[in-house]
């Protein structure tokens, strides 16, 4: 149960885990809320289910329109968005990695509306003064994060590997994370730019030789000199992760991976050009079934790579461009002098650093542009280095080092006994957020650290929370 009502409480998801929960309580802690955790199964009373099976009655006419585009992330009840989420836990949670408008969509949708009451009832009945997540894509999350909007409430969300970076929620994307548009500016600001400028050429520099070091999260580079001559004078898809976020940044013109795949390939199918997809190099094993049915389904209009292969050695073979939504790559090709077609918007869109299409017409032209032979100019190297300069160091000075999140490093894992350092991020936190040395560094390291301070999160009165955000 939630507090009692005369105490501000801190609206939080329900997590048990080994480094969540503790920098959850430390926050609220910190600012004297009572932590009030969402049930991970909530009971919802008949009257509730009742209310929510009319009023997704009454939104059928409005849903039947959406799958006509098969896209049912802009579905809105009483002015806040439920189809985003619905899409990205959809996909999530899937084994085709896309959304249905089946009886299980219908479900969701129906899961989403009670959501919906849910939150409203507990901003009213609680004394909510601070909404903190950890993924606005989650159902609950978004539509809390929006009521808490049009209650002036502040909407946090905490980001994260082996450091913490607290986000207010933006409404215009629907996400939590930085205004990258405004990164051009602020880079011009930044204390020591030209040596950070420097540094962040040389991460680039490695990283189309095949050296991702500085990407924690991606595997080691294992170059081979395999099928080279099947790749020359080609036009190449970065696959992303099907079950990855598609709408993280906001902005994506598609709603999945899926799409964005199929609609490219059938694009490009209708010109004479050689089409190589390149395998995401982190992808999880689920991935492998969606990736076997593409095989089949392409199996005579698209060359597979399923080598790693560094961006350089792609540029020496001739490419003609590189298709992403909101890859690494972005950078990456065109710091190597590689045109870049982007299909969302990513943490490098404040620079003039790819081609990015911010509708399907647009998509469809840079489509028709390479088809036809019309070779588009790579974007200034400059603009890569800048951009992945403002995306790696912007906020280095608010960052907390050192506190895990949803990742740990090496040295804490092995100092923490847990064997042999997984490759894979999520092989790792299979086993690091329910491990209780990990639990027992996490509180004796946090005892004395003031999380909220140091994140900048505060208690904010409502007219100070809006015209400071």
């Amino acid at each position: 149960m939630c507090g009692m009502k005369k105490n501000k409480e801190c609206l939080t998801p329900f997590w048990n885990s080994s480094t969540h929960d503790v920098v959850i309580n430390n926050i609220c802690h910190s600012l004297g809320y009572k932590r009030c955790s969402l049930s991970v199964d909530p009971n919802y009373a008949w009257q509730d289910l009742i209310i929510s099976l009319l009023v997704l009655f009454l939104y059928i006419p409005k849903i039947l329109v959406l799958s006509l585009r098969d896209d049912i992330r802009k579905l809105k009840i009483f002015d806040v968005n439920i189809g985003r989420s619905i899409n990205e836990e959809s996909i999530a949670g899937s084994k085709s990695a896309v959304f249905k408008f089946n009886i299980v969509g219908y479900k969701k949708i129906l899961r989403a509306i009670l959501y919906y009451f849910q939150m409203k009832k507990k901003i009213h009945n609680n004394k909510i003064g601070l909404i903190l997540g950890g993924d606005e894509a989650y159902m609950e999350m978004s539509i809390a994060a929006q009521l808490a909007e049009k209650k002036k409430i502040p909407a946090v969300f905490l980001k994260g590997g082996t450091i913490i970076k607290a986000f207010f929620y933006n409404s215009e994307y629907m996400n939590a994370f930085p205004l990258y548009e405004n990164y051009p500016d602020m880079l011009n600001q930044l204390k020591d730019k030209e040596n950070l400028v420097k540094k962040a050429g040389d991460m680039l520099e490695d990283r189309v030789d095949g050296n991702r070091s500085s990407l924690q999260y991606m595997p080691k580079y294992d170059s081979s000199k395999e099928h080279q001559n099947l790749y020359l004078s080609a036009v190449w898809i970065f696959l992303h992760d099907f079950y990855d976020s598609p709408g993280i940044y906001g902005g994506n013109i598609f709603q999945s991976h899926c799409h964005w795949l199929e609609y490219t390939i059938k694009a490009l199918e209708r010109y004479d050009v050689k089409v190589v997809i390149k395998r995401h190099p982190n992808e999880r094993p689920v991935n492998i079934q969606i990736i076997e049915n593409y095989k089949k389904r392409y199996k005579n209009s698209v060359v597979w790579c399923e080598e790693d292969i560094s961006i350089n050695r792609i540029k020496h073979l001739q490419c003609k461009a590189i298709f992403t939504v909101y890859g690494t790559v972005i950078t990456e090709g065109t710091y190597s002098g590689i045109p870049v077609i982007a299909a969302g918007r990513s943490p490098y869109s404040g620079f003039d650093v790819c081609y990015r299409a911010t509708n399907i017409k647009e998509y469809r032209e840079y489509i028709h542009q390479i088809g036809i032979g019309y070779n588009l100019k790579p974007k200034r190297k400059e603009a890569a280095i800048n951009a992945e300069c403002a995306n790696r160091f912007m906020d280095v000075p608010n960052f907390l080092l050192d506190i895990p999140y949803d990742d740990i490093s090496k040295d804490l894992w092995e100092s923490c006994g847990l064997g042999v350092y997984p490759e894979h991020n999520y092989e790792r936190r299979k086993i690091f957020l329910k491990n209780k040395n990990i639990l027992n560094y996490m509180e004796n390291h946090l005892q004395n650290i003031d999380l909220a301070s140091k994140l900048g999160i505060k208690k904010y009165s409502h007219s100070e929370y809006w015209g400071n955000r």
